[in-house]
């Protein structure tokens, strides 16, 4: 009894989290809504089969009658939490604070989130507020748009680096793997940690979560960016236990180019470059940020803390780096080096946007992905890519919104090669 009714509240609790967009009754004015009308309808496969279809429909209608209850709390929830900072530091009255955030809600047909996240202060950019996407909106379309393909071998990043350095793309090293207790080499021979400075991070992990920094200290000593020393035998039973729970790769302690270390603290900072691929095989730039760890922080991820500037796609330079924290501060420079940010110029750029063009050629199956790139004195080096990036860092640093990139008219191209029957007549005509 429990698991029926566990199966009938499902998909409404789902819905309950979703954001009504375009309904089924409303023709599209632009590619946008085009696109924001899938993502209301396509959130899960196989929707419109058999009797699944009568439960989606059923769920359009709920969360319509929903939406305004929802959207009032939502509002009302932001408002607690930002509304006196918005108004001291960005002198917007709380009634137009409200008013704005209505209008996101049932003007735009957006989650009202989206005011502070994106910082939709003015009449310029609100009236760009359909076009910041949130996750369940670019979750739903990034799904739809891979026809709901697995994405574990991207996830698996000793699987990922091998398949990309047998085609000769530059990776970062694996030197070890330690799994089920034991510490071995990529061919399963164990072998002892490196006397020298080193990270591991989880196989499967992401956001940064997990990743420890080693520094190499001589005398059969280690100091780990926990803040604690420790031995060789103390580490390798501390890593050891640690494997029971999950796979870690051992890698090199990479440094930045010598252009940009004083951005990067103590850590080391990547590019996060978006793109995508037409169904001609054409890679695209979607986006790019720079993201730099601050503090004691071994990841620069944008959701460990750390910071991020917008890159700009032709020339490299970088712009206003901002924290992922809501209505956080900007940085002209960097908090802890106090080093200039805003229009640096990062080296290799031509390189690194010639590298993954042709890196992302070769998983060619997945039509968007984030790659996080590094960039060392010798070149770009990839350290890894993902099939669900983040949301937030490919819009807040450029306070531009996704739908106004060319991710929209990549995803039409996609739609337009699946010849699927309904789209055809419903969404794109």
């Amino acid at each position: 009894m429990i698991n029926i009714l566990r199966k009938i509240t499902s998909p409404f609790l789902i819905a309950w989290g979703r954001t009504p967009v375009l309904w089924l009754w409303r023709k599209p004015k632009n590619d946008l809504d085009a696109l924001l009308q899938i993502a209301s309808k396509y959130f899960y496969p196989n929707w419109s089969q058999g009797k699944a279809r009568y439960v989606s429909q059923a769920m359009y209608f709920y969360m319509l009658l929903i939406w305004p209850i929802r959207a009032l709390i939502i509002i009302s929830l932001g408002m607690k939490r930002y509304a006196v900072k918005t108004k001291v530091n960005h002198h917007i009255s709380y009634y137009r604070q409200l008013i704005d955030q209505l209008k996101i809600a049932f003007l735009y047909c957006n989650n009202p989130q989206v005011y502070y996240l994106f910082e939709l202060f003015n009449d310029s950019r609100l009236t760009q507020a359909k076009s910041f996407l949130l996750g369940n909106t670019s979750s739903a379309l990034l799904n739809f748009i891979n026809q709901y393909r697995n994405s574990e071998e991207l996830e698996d990043k000793l699987q990922f680096s091998s398949r990309m350095r047998n085609h000769n793309f530059p990776m970062v090293d694996d030197t070890a793997v330690i799994t089920d207790g034991k510490i071995t080499d990529l061919k399963g021979a164990e072998i002892p940690l490196p006397e020298a400075d080193f990270v591991v991070k989880p196989n499967t992990g992401y956001q940064g979560q997990g990743v420890l920094r080693f520094e190499w200290l001589g005398n059969n000593q280690y100091f780990c960016s926990d803040g604690l020393h420790y031995d060789k035998k103390r580490l390798n039973h501390y890593l050891r236990e640690l494997s029971l729970k999950d796979s870690y790769l051992v890698q090199p302690r990479l440094v930045n180019h010598p252009q940009i270390a004083d951005l990067t603290n103590k850590g080391f900072g990547t590019c996060r470059i978006i793109t995508g691929i037409t169904p001609t095989g054409t890679v695209e730039l979607i986006g790019a940020a720079f993201k730099m760890p601050v503090g004691e922080g071994v990841a620069d991820n944008f959701a460990a803390g750390g910071i991020a500037s917008p890159i700009d796609l032709e020339t490299g330079e970088l712009g206003m780096a901002v924290a992922k924290k809501c209505l956080g501060d900007s940085y002209c420079q960097h908090p802890d080096t106090g080093a200039p940010i805003i229009g640096r110029k990062l080296p290799y750029w031509q390189e690194t946007v010639a590298l993954i063009k042709r890196a992302h050629q070769q998983v060619a199956d997945y039509v968007f992905l984030g790659w996080d790139i590094g960039l060392s004195k010798d070149g770009p080096v990839i350290l890894e890519t993902n099939s669900n990036w983040c949301i937030l860092l490919a819009q807040r640093p450029s306070g531009k919104g996704l739908g106004s990139s060319k991710f929209t008219s990549i995803c039409h191209l996609w739609i337009d090669s699946f010849k699927t029957p309904f789209l055809k007549k419903n969404i794109m005509h």
